[in-house]
């Protein structure tokens, strides 16, 4: 049965090296197309922007204040949780130790 075995691991490594290289092939080919499209977008972009700035500035002011509101109960709620569950544990393992120790 050694002989199969020895003929099959050349094999495969050949075959991972050939879709290595199709896959970089492959890459190159995203790559070329995505920088077609981007040079494509940019000069629509900067004609679209001029108009998209005002609409933007609005949201982006509504967005912050929410993000920062919910932020700060966030915060507040993690560390009441925190110190809640350090209290608890705290009880339970002093309860364990009295109990052990008698």
């Amino acid at each position: 049965m050694q002989g199969p075995l020895e003929k099959r691991a050349p094999t495969t490594s050949g075959v991972k090296t050939k879709r290595n290289e199709q896959h970089r092939e492959v890459r190159r080919e995203r790559t070329a197309w995505r920088r077609r499209r981007r040079r494509r977008r940019r000069r629509r972009r900067r004609r679209r922007r001029r108009r998209r700035r005002r609409r933007r500035r609005r949201r982006r002011r509504r967005k912050r204040r929410r993000r920062r509101r919910r932020r700060r109960r966030r915060r507040r709620r993690r560390r009441r949780r925190r110190r809640r569950s350090v209290g608890r544990r705290g009880r339970c393992c002093v309860e364990k130790g009295a109990m052990q120790g008698a």
